[in-house]
């Protein structure tokens, strides 16, 4: 019964993939500068959609009313697994901000791209001050940013120190800062401890393809939570690293972390 679970919902998974790849790649032939990005916001709003549905992930949101329709944000979150990109952009439209490992990742790469992911390269120092300057243009522009300030993804048993340089497209764009908190709540029925978070926590060198594959066999799925936390306003006086200080102290302080057993 548990292959023949993971046999469907692979199928469904790799459907929703090559569809999504295909029509991502297909708009690049039709549309251009803001009028793709916006195409593919939409885009992976439907295909994250129907990703966490194909492996059983069932998803809530809490706070809600903290995101205001029409405001772009620059949004950042705990980093806990691949799954996390789907369910952000399954909350609302939103660019993504990763790095050009991932670009150069085989599959995830092609979705990244697929989905108008902007890329920086973290480790050079010459780009850094175009890479901030074209994601403030991005974000007044209307388009809402995400990344994930801890930098890597991690087992769940804290929220890392958040990294600074990327909050400065919100200071010079004056968007505020919209901190959210990814929560496991339930994995195949049980309650999440250290025993069974790598079933869903993806990092360290974990491979990509055994993970997900796990993944689609559980019977009762996932449970996370999504939690939209108040906005962090932008003042003439506000520094990169009171944002990334804000930020982190309001996500840990809702975070709870996976306990040992």
């Amino acid at each position: 019964m548990k292959k023949a679970r993971q046999l469907i919902r692979m199928t469904g998974v790799a459907l929703v993939m090559i569809n999504h790849i295909i029509i991502g790649y297909g708009a690049k032939l039709f549309l251009s500068g803001d009028r793709l990005r916006r195409f593919q916001n939409k885009l992976v709003a439907r295909s994250t959609g129907a990703l966490l549905r194909s492996i059983g992930v069932k998803l809530s949101v809490e706070g809600g009313h903290n995101y205001r329709d029409g405001q772009a944000y620059l949004m950042v979150s705990n980093h806990l697994s691949w799954v996390d990109p789907g369910i952000l952009a399954n909350f609302k439209p939103i660019l993504f901000v990763s790095t050009i490992e991932v670009k150069n990742t085989p599959l995830l790469g092609q979705l990244a791209e697929g989905g108008g992911c902007v890329y920086i390269e973290r480790r050079s120092r010459e780009q850094i001050r175009e890479e901030i300057s074209m994601l403030e243009g991005c974000l007044r522009r209307g388009f809402s940013l995400m990344f994930f300030p801890e930098g890597t993804s991690t087992n769940g048993s804290t929220v890392l120190p958040f990294k600074r340089p990327f909050f400065a497209p919100a200071l010079q764009a004056r968007c505020p800062v919209l901190p959210l908190v990814i929560q496991l709540e339930e994995i195949d029925g049980e309650k999440v401890t250290s025993a069974n978070r790598d079933s869903v926590c993806w990092y360290g060198d974990m491979d990509f393809g055994p993970h997900i594959f796990a993944l689609a066999g559980m019977k009762k799925g996932v449970k996370i939570r999504l939690k939209v936390l108040p906005e962090i306003p932008i003042t003439d006086s506000t520094t990169r690293e009171e944002l990334a200080a804000k930020s982190h102290a309001a996500i840990l302080e809702n975070y709870k972390p996976i306990p040992e057993v």
